[in-house]
């Protein structure tokens, strides 16, 4: 996460405003950052907690297209490749590679003519290093200030697909655009960040990384519920960091106006049945994800697109310190952004001259 070391530039700016940046790797942005925005952590995981406990029947019908499925001969095959990049203290980008190749879902597709759409579509889109521009919540008035300026190593999201042409067409709309996580993405659920001991990444520094992301985008998830009139209920984004071969899955939800952080499960993929445990997660991570997630998320964009199509008032969610925006459809829309640009302008006055001739 490059942009957690901000720039000197950076620094002095907030330093001529009075104020420190503190970022994720800073030793006091627990205390100085997320504690005063109401981030609680609980680090030990539960005893032999299960997925099922957390993701009670919450799958996809589709959900066997996704997952991640092992022989115990490939799983010994990863096992092996965790225990040479240990024994010989590789790097994070070769850490990433073996995570990448081997318990890391790709951008998943599928044949759902359930969609309305007879074709194969995207469920699930991965974002590498990505910086996704949105603004997270304020922090209290105080000495510090950090702007969510993200990058985390993988972000899974939901794929816009999912939604039907029509409403693909109006969230690509300007002002629909804080709505999308970026151009083909909503919803990220998932965020990863990997450490090399080796080059001096700190399982703390992960752990801050990735409740940075949670906190920003339960705070996205949290507008729009606000914008809808619509309960803070059951709002989640799920987490996990490597540490070298060791994993860490962690839950972030928003209740009682906290964010409570929570460590789910912790082991060692040079270890089988860790190995196991992490495949098992991950999975149902997955399934919650592009399943009841994904279908709450929808349905509350919908409600606001069908709000706006019946001249309510559009809600307008938390402002973006750069927003991602997303290419229009050669629809209706882009007729739209025409009528509006001065080129349009000028062709409208053009025409309105030449009629009172």
């Amino acid at each position: 996460m490059t942009s957690n070391t901000p720039s000197s530039k950076k620094r002095k700016q907030y330093h001529e405003a009075g104020l420190s940046y503190v970022g994720p790797k800073d030793k006091d942005f627990v205390a100085a950052i997320l504690a005063p925005l109401g981030v609680v952590f609980s680090y030990s995981p539960s005893a032999k907690i299960k997925p099922n406990a957390i993701f009670s029947s919450q799958s996809l019908p589709f959900h066997s297209r996704v997952i991640i499925r092992k022989t115990d001969d490939e799983l010994q095959e990863i096992i092996e490749e965790f225990m040479e990049y240990r024994a010989r203290g590789y790097d994070e980008h070769t850490l990433s590679t073996i995570c990448n190749d081997s318990i890391l879902l790709r951008d998943r597709f599928i044949y759902a003519p359930v969609f309305g759409e007879d074709r194969n579509i995207t469920t699930s889109v991965r974002r590498d290093k990505w910086k996704p521009h949105k603004e997270g919540p304020h922090v209290p008035m105080g000495r510090y200030a950090y702007d969510f300026d993200i990058e985390p190593d993988a972000t899974y999201a939901v794929s816009i697909k999912m939604f039907d042409i029509k409403h693909r067409r109006e969230l690509n709309l300007k002002e629909c655009h804080p709505w999308l996580a970026e151009s083909a993405a909503v919803c990220p659920y998932l965020t990863i960040e990997y450490k090399c001991t080796e080059k001096t990444g700190k399982s703390s520094d992960a752990r801050s990384q990735n409740a940075a992301a949670s906190v920003l985008w339960l705070h996205q998830r949290k507008q729009i519920r606000q914008a809808l009139d619509l309960a803070l209920a059951d709002l989640r984004h799920y987490s996990i960091s490597f540490v070298d071969s060791h994993y860490t899955i962690s839950e972030a939800r928003f209740q009682d106006d906290l964010y409570h952080i929570h460590n789910l499960v912790q082991g060692d993929l040079t270890a089988m049945g860790d190995l196991k445990v992490y495949i098992e997660w991950s999975n149902a991570i997955h399934a919650w994800g592009l399943g009841a997630n994904a279908s709450s998320f929808k349905t509350d964009i919908v409600n606001l697109l069908e709000g706006e199509r019946n001249q309510q008032p559009f809600p307008t969610p938390c402002s973006t310190h750069s927003p991602a925006v997303a290419p229009l459809q050669k629809s209706d829309a882009v007729q739209h952004e025409r009528e509006n640009s001065e080129e349009g302008r000028s062709e409208k006055e053009m025409n309105s001259k030449a009629k009172s001739l």
